[in-house]
């Protein structure tokens, strides 16, 4: 049965049968997702819906994204049962479950299908459960593959899944050829994350064939020019149950339920990111102006058990729960279970891992997010390479402007090492030509002595490099002053 003949069954006015057509591919929509998939205004959206809720047909609930409450639209299970979906639909209760789970990509991935120009009219949607992407939008022209990659998810983790990207489209191909897309349409949830897709993609020759659109800075980048798709997809859906945890239990416990304050998604990102985190740098980090407006969310998440916080030092510290934790790695489709929370745990339950180092890589990294510059934290990156070392860095920061030019930089913030050979060692990764890039390397280092060591070796190493000591970096309130920064010697101001 198509789609035209299951709302043709609705007894309702020809406008509210175009809205309901445009539902049944957008589960969980909001009336602007519906308007903007039929190139209409809001405004004329409304009535149509109100008609379909006026009916009995479909009903909604509040949720919130990026701090905006909105509310989302699905079919009941009269109209399912009416229009003949009620065997297989993403509007069945299980599946409606599933969406919620990763609900922030309802809203991004039908903004996304609906911002795609070059392939002529927006026609279906389609979700997808366990292939390496997450969606596929159809259009006159051909149909495009969507996916998300949030902040748990590693470089490694992005090549696999475009190795079973290959497979996905051999084994659910719609025809006997394989299937691919006119584009893969990347939503990423900041800069770094982008920085890890492209990674990932030049090693299969695909940099040229993706659309990535960042949602923490809103920049979008499209492929020169599409390339013409094959085939297509399809997936068998098998209903899944909710079992004894019902669908209004679950939208009441949700992460985007409007109780748990306007930006928990944010804060339990910065968090998780960066555990052992500060108030102030949770506020820094989510560009929130007001202090007491970032400690009553933080207050929230904590009370809902989103969140935990700890006395160390005098000072009360940020981690993750393994509640939250369930949450943003099911968005993310990575790994949830115990060993993956020992990767979030605080610094002072890790062994090995020193809380005044840390403290002073997110103090660092505070200054330059108040810039508003880009910064991830060093866990997101890691570069083997053998018997010449490796590059896993304090953080990343993406600069305006610097002596090497804008672009990401490595941050190291180094204590321990003050003498020549554990300096050389430290630095032994930059000066590898296996480096898939030539970014430059920051490094805070102890004192004088150190750095005129640390700027010899990089010297003789041809390493792109900056320093500063811990004394002038504590000396100068702007963080990008050329009064703390050197590039062998020269001042060097960034920002």
């Amino acid at each position: 049965m198509t789609m035209d003949h299951a709302v043709a069954r609705l007894a309702v006015s020809p406008a509210a049968r175009r809205a309901a057509h445009t539902l049944i591919s957008l589960p969980l929509g909001t009336v602007d997702a519906l308007a903007q998939a039929q190139g209409l205004s809001p405004y004329t959206m409304y009535p149509a819906v109100r008609e379909l809720a006026g009916a009995g047909f479909v009903a909604s609930t509040v949720l919130k994204t990026r701090g905006v409450n909105a509310r989302r639209f699905w079919f009941t299970q009269e109209a399912l049962e009416t229009m003949g979906l009620h065997h297989d639909s993403w509007h069945l209760s299980g599946e409606l479950g599933r969406l919620l789970e990763r609900f922030p990509l309802t809203d991004l991935f039908y903004q996304a299908a609906t911002s795609v120009e070059s392939l002529g009219r927006f026609g279906r949607f389609d979700w997808f459960s366990g292939l390496a992407l997450d969606a596929g939008a159809t259009y006159d022209k051909g149909w495009v593959a969507l996916l998300w990659s949030g902040r748990l998810e590693t470089e490694r983790g992005l090549v696999r899944r475009l190795i079973r990207l290959g497979h996905d489209m051999v084994n659910q191909s719609l025809t006997d050829e394989p299937a691919w897309p006119a584009m893969l349409y990347w939503v990423v949830d900041d800069p770094w994350q982008r920085q890890l897709v492209l990674r990932a993609a030049r090693r299969f020759r695909l940099q040229d064939q993706m659309a990535i659109w960042c949602v923490a800075d809103g920049t979008i980048s499209w492929p020169r020019s599409p390339q013409l798709s094959r085939g297509g997809l399809h997936q068998t859906l098998y209903p899944r149950s909710l079992g004894t945890w019902t669908w209004d239990r679950r939208i009441a416990a949700s992460l985007w339920h409007p109780s748990t304050g306007p930006h928990s998604e944010a804060m339990v990102r910065v968090v998780a990111e960066w555990s052992g985190c500060k108030t102030a740098f949770v506020q820094a980090a989510t560009g929130e102006g007001d202090r007491k407006r970032t400690e009553r969310g933080l207050r929230l998440l904590r009370d809902r058990q989103w969140l935990r916080c700890d006395e160390v030092k005098g000072v009360g510290r940020h981690s993750i729960t393994s509640r939250a934790l369930n949450a943003i790695s099911r968005l993310d489709g990575t790994s949830n279970g115990t060993s993956a929370m020992k990767r979030f745990l605080p610094p002072w339950e890790r062994r090995g891992v020193s809380q005044s180092h840390e403290d002073r890589v997110m103090d660092l990294a505070a200054r330059f997010m108040a810039l508003g510059l880009a910064v991830a934290a060093g866990w997101r990156s890691w570069e083997h390479m053998g018997v010449h070392g490796g590059i896993k860095p304090d953080g990343m920061i993406k600069l305006t402007h610097g002596p090497y030019g804008p672009g990401w930089a490595y941050l190291e913030m180094e204590q321990s090492a003050r003498r020549t050979q554990k300096l050389a060692t430290k630095i032994r990764g930059y000066a590898s030509n296996r480096r898939q890039d030539d970014w430059p390397v920051l490094v805070v280092v102890w004192d004088d002595e150190a750095e005129r060591i640390l700027q010899r070796l990089g010297r003789e190493r041809h390493i792109r490099m900056i320093t500063t000591t811990r004394q002038r970096l504590a000396a100068h309130e702007h963080v990008g002053s050329a009064s703390i920064w050197s590039m062998y010697g020269m001042p060097a101001s960034l920002g």
